[in-house]
Parts: structure tokens; sequence; C-alpha cells
């Protein structure tokens, strides 16, 4: 399944269930969309725990998506790309960012990625 929601100018963040009901997504392009993932960063970096425990969560809007394989997030406002947005994505042999405004970078990112 591919889902090309690419060239959406006010869609600027994700909700925190975005990838609910798109397991079987294989392609996903949320390019030229405005996206930052720093903006509200303190609802943006974590959720709270379903079970009301108050334990606080990492922000993983693509979290449902296991068959994930491309994911198209080039020429967007993304500052900060935290690990934890495509963590447990085992699947994902491509992630485009080209033409943002990365300032951090966490080596744990591309650690999942399939090496073959």
């Amino acid at each position: 399944m591919v889902l090309d929601l690419g060239d959406n100018a006010l869609l600027q963040t994700l909700p925190h269930d975005f990838s609910t009901g798109l397991a079987n997504t294989k392609i996903l392009f949320l390019d030229h969309c405005n996206l930052d993932f720093s903006t509200g960063s303190e609802e943006n970096a974590t959720t709270l725990n379903d079970n009301d425990s108050g334990a606080l969560e990492p922000y993983q809007p693509f979290s449902e998506m296991k068959a994930l394989e491309y994911l198209y997030l080039h020429d967007n406002s993304i500052r900060h790309f935290p690990a934890s947005i495509v963590a447990n994505l085992t699947t994902l042999y491509v992630l485009y960012l080209r033409g943002n405004l990365l300032q951090t970078w966490e080596s744990e990112t591309t650690a999942y990625m399939p090496t073959d």
C-alpha cells in the first residue's frame, strides 16, 4: 500500500495515533508538508502511557506501520529528528530527509535499519 500525503503545507505535525490502521503501508510520502517534529516539542517528545501510570513514552507517530519500507520526509521544516520517531520500523530501507533544517541527529536513528 502507498499513502501519499505530500504537498500539504498545512500539515505541520502528526498525531500520536497517526499510524493506526496503516499497518500494511509500505511507502509513505509526507514531503513538502511543512512538518516539524520540534513544534510543541513538549507535546511531541512524549505522550502519556495508555495505562494512566503517568509514565512518559516517546513520540512514535509511525509505530503501527510495521511494513513500512520507504519514508519520504524531504523538503519539510524538520529541525529535530529523535530516533524514537522511527524506532521499531525494522523493514524501513529508505529514510529520505533531504531539504530539511536538521540541527540535531541521534546516531541511534538508523540503528534499526536492515543491513542487506
